[in-house]
């Protein structure tokens, strides 16, 4: 398989692509609970140039670090879009701030929370910043934060919260870098983690 990396995909470039958002909320918003916030977030987020494709089931899940907050609502939707993967990633931030997320706190509880998982088969900024990324120990991804995007998201092979729902959408999806499905991630997780979660 192809994959293309930065100097091999122009992010501002502007054809269509695929791409993976995974949302998520604890704390209600001015439209609701989490649920009702999320359920408009899909909605908020489709314009001319971003298109819904399928959504995930909604599972509510443990917050990470465990124990500090509320639990999640999370789900996974693909989407179609002529835009670039900065603006994508533009797009997802404000409307987080439409909705009163304030980027305070790592890790803490939020209103919504609009992560971009991949943009088609775009590696950026290059195959070595991702793998330093991606082995990262418990303790450092603690410690550091990346400054710019980073794509496939570094974390997501960790993530059952993002990896369940993204089965739903597109189960064969690859890594690109490990090389490996959705269901192998999940495969690699710790069982119990599958436990905590619950279908909405």
């Amino acid at each position: 398989m192809l994959i293309a990396e930065n100097n091999d995909i122009d992010p501002n470039r502007k054809i269509v692509s695929r791409c993976c958002v995974a949302l998520g909320s604890n704390i209600p918003s001015k439209f609701g609970d989490s649920l009702k916030t999320l359920n408009r977030a899909i909605s908020d987020l489709q314009t001319l140039n971003f298109k819904l494709i399928e959504c995930s089931n909604f599972y509510e899940t443990e917050p990470f670090p465990k124990d500090s907050g509320s639990k999640f609502v999370n789900c996974c939707a693909i989407f179609e879009s002529q835009l670039s993967a900065f603006d994508v990633l533009e797009h997802l931030h404000s409307l987080e701030k439409l909705y009163g997320r304030v980027r305070d706190k790592r890790w803490g509880a939020r209103i919504i929370d609009l992560d971009l998982i991949y943009f088609d088969e775009l590696i950026y900024p290059d195959k070595n910043t991702l793998q330093k990324w991606i082995d990262l120990s418990p303790e450092e991804q603690i410690k550091y934060c990346p400054s710019e995007m980073i794509l496939p998201h570094p974390r997501l092979q960790d993530r059952v919260f993002v990896l369940l729902p993204l089965r739903d959408v597109n189960k064969d999806w690859r890594h690109p870098i490990l090389g490996i499905s959705v269901n192998d991630m999940l495969a690699l997780l710790d069982p119990y983690l599958l436990n905590e979660i619950k279908k909405l």
